[in-house]
């Protein structure tokens, strides 16, 4: 009969998940790692990571159907039909909002590690001193040099992309080789450099996209699929990187298809005792002790978990004695805005449309779009509205996507498609042969079309 005592339990497998199970059993406990869903093996359960657009039945797209039976998931890029298994049906598990609140979930063991846009940014002191600063809420605790230890080491691990910029609001770390600018992301960068003494600049997006290959992974292959799983371990994930590790103790038990239903609690001993977990499957229900309980189910389903338990001592749940339980929520976020104070010397950042609408608002421009021209144009559409005056006040560095993207699919002003230039060989490919992905085409198929309009 299987122990269900353990020295720690982990309740859920994503990101944090992952990395509780991998420090525990390595610190020599014996884990158990419980996760709601179902299994996805690394590289063997990846089913259409190899998958051309012709092969399925809507170019990888979205219907319809999809739409109607996804009211949530269709409102921003999750939705298609290349991955759609591993995100959380909205008919299966369906949520109330009182207002609007766009909450994507993963239930399978690695959550949204597989499925995360990788970009990875450490807080700096602005970030940790912006309370006290702006004189709301609480200070917090800490300073970036208490943490900045432990940035270096997941870095580490990890295998984050980058460049050493020595910027003191966006901190340098333990970077692999940055992936390089494309074409126009290079003649903007050389151009806002040259005109603003170095001030204003593009860097790479820092990325959990690995250059250089590290233990049991290959670094990064360029094939802009990682939505659909990493069978090279190019990426960070949980089946990637942490799994295998924890795995390799021979100390870590996984139970999927595990729904955590509640926390024990001793009310004499005032400590978390183990978890109360309900089989997916069989409905069967089973009690597993331990000294130690990470929840680790994402931002709400861990609130849930805790506002489920311990009821009988606090109405509120466990935790709940501040009244805090269940507020101040804040899940994972598409993107980020900021309005930092106007000051000389200071590196800052604008979103593209905030530049091109004349707006003083800041913010990291992360430019996610899988099409190398539409992260280009952006940026020359920032640097125009910079030039023209329409936001000459602004201090900026555009972060762009590290990601090779798709071949181009942009039209030259007759309508026909341009010839490209790769940025590796600097060798011009003909439309003929970027649309062949050949030994003979461009390797990173990146199109300077829309350059040639920005030379006036």
């Amino acid at each position: 009969m299987q122990s269900q005592t353990y020295d720690a339990i982990v309740v859920g497998s994503g990101i944090s998940g992952g990395w509780a199970a991998k420090e525990l059993t390595e610190k020599g406990l014996r884990v158990l790692l419980l996760e709601r869903g179902k299994n996805i093996e690394h590289v063997k359960d990846y089913v259409n990571t190899t998958k051309g657009p012709w092969e399925y039945p809507h170019r990888g797209r979205r219907t319809r159907a999809m739409e109607l039976a996804y009211p949530v998931l269709k409102r921003d890029y999750p939705l298609n039909e290349t991955n759609l298994d591993w995100w959380a049906s909205d008919q299966e598990s369906p949520y109330t909002e009182v207002k609007r609140f766009d909450w994507y979930r993963g239930y399978h063991v690695g959550g949204r590690s597989l499925m995360w846009g990788r970009q990875s940014y450490r807080w700096s002191d602005f970030d940790f001193e912006a309370n006290v600063r702006d004189a709301v809420a609480i200070d917090w605790p800490i300073r970036y040099a208490d943490i900045s230890p432990w940035y270096d080491y997941v870095e580490r691990h990890a295998g984050i992309a980058g460049s050493q910029e020595g910027m003191a609001q966006l901190p340098d770390g333990q970077f692999q080789p940055a992936m390089p600018l494309n074409c126009g992301e290079e003649l903007i960068a050389g151009r806002l450099k040259q005109h603003f003494d170095g001030k204003r600049r593009i860097i790479p997006g820092r990325t959990a996209n690995a250059t250089l290959a590290l233990p049991g992974r290959s670094p990064c292959q360029y094939r802009n699929a990682c939505w659909l799983g990493c069978p090279y371990g190019g990426y960070f994930s949980t089946q990637s990187s942490t799994l295998p590790a924890a795995v390799a103790t021979g100390r870590l038990t996984l139970k999927p298809f595990a729904i955590v239903t509640e926390v024990l609690y001793d009310r004499n001993k005032k400590r978390a005792t183990g978890v109360r977990v309900l089989d997916a499957v069989t409905d069967q229900v089973t009690e597993y002790a331990a000294r130690i309980v990470f929840l680790c189910a994402s931002t709400l389903n861990s609130t849930w978990l805790l506002l489920r338990s311990a009821t009988d001592v606090w109405p509120g749940g466990l935790g709940s004695s501040s009244d805090a339980l269940g507020h101040n929520l804040m899940d994972h976020t598409t993107s980020a805005r900021a309005r930092p104070a106007e000051s000389k010397g200071w590196t800052t950042s604008i979103t593209p449309g905030a530049a091109r609408r004349g707006s003083t608002s800041h913010a990291i421009a992360i430019c996610s779009a899988t099409n190398a021209n539409t992260c280009a144009a952006s940026a020359i559409r920032a640097a125009r509205a910079v030039r023209g005056g329409r936001a000459r006040s602004l201090n900026w560095a555009w972060v762009v996507r590290s990601r090779t993207p798709r071949p181009s699919r942009a039209t030259g002003r007759s309508g026909a498609r341009p010839s490209a230039r790769c940025c590796r060989t600097r060798r011009t490919v003909s439309p003929s042969t970027r649309t062949r992905r050949t030994s003979g085409g461009c390797p990173c198929w990146r199109s300077t079309a829309p350059l040639a309009r920005t030379s006036a």
